[in-house]
């Protein structure tokens, strides 16, 4: 099980295999490399900050898991994690501390891509 949560403004996710950043930071952050090309993993030293709620929990390890959130938030041509992506994932539950989100990891990719082209569509 991994629980996501954000981190200057990119995901942070913490699995029994270890801690995950997942797509450019939009805030300054010293353990952060500049200028790595989008998306990227990273494995977060034990000095990070830690999660803060709202938490997403998803069934899934290590640094697959990592990759299969990234493929399905981040927003392709600058590896930032898309906000209407999001939100929708915390629809209805914003002031819940951790949110079940297993169908997230479940959903068929062709399926998932249906939802990010019709929210990340400029209208």
């Amino acid at each position: 099980m991994a629980r996501i949560g954000r981190f200057a403004g990119s995901l942070l996710i913490a699995t029994q295999e270890g801690w995950f950043l997942v797509g450019n930071p939009k805030e300054p952050c010293e353990w952060v490399q500049e200028n790595l090309p989008p998306p990227y993993l990273l494995a977060v030293p034990e000095s990070a900050e830690r999660l803060r709620p709202p938490l997403l929990i998803v069934d899934g390890e290590g640094e697959p898991i990592a990759r299969a959130i990234g493929d399905r938030l981040l927003i392709d041509r600058n590896g930032l994690v898309s906000e209407r992506l999001w939100r929708i994932l915390l629809h209805g539950q914003e002031g819940a501390a951790e949110i079940r989100c297993e169908w997230l990891t479940k959903i068929p990719a062709h399926v998932w891509q249906v939802v990010r082209d019709s929210m990340l569509k400029c209208s």
